[in-house]
């Protein structure tokens, strides 16, 4: 399945930037994504996600990693989103 299918969008792979809210607002520049077959990676200064798509574009899930030092990874949240409707 390509991204495009997953997502309902053109696949592209420019530079992103977006908020992630945990404990405060923190913005994080997100180098183009790689996307290989069902999975999708994204790595910011320190913290980076695998995404792997399933069920033809209706499961979504995302195991996030934090980094201190950007050498050494701890998991840091797994995120399971099911499309239902």
């Amino acid at each position: 399945m390509s991204l495009e299918t997953a997502t309902g969008r053109a696949a592209s792979k420019p530079d992103l930037t977006f908020v992630i809210l945990i404990r405060r607002p923190v913005e994080a520049v997100v180098t183009a994504p790689e996307i290989e077959g069902d999975v999708i990676r994204w790595i910011a200064d320190r913290t980076r996600c695998t995404v792997t798509v399933s069920d033809g574009g209706k499961t979504q899930v995302a195991r996030h990693e934090s980094s201190a030092d950007g050498v050494s990874w701890t998991a840091s949240m797994d995120v399971t989103l099911r499309k239902v409707a």
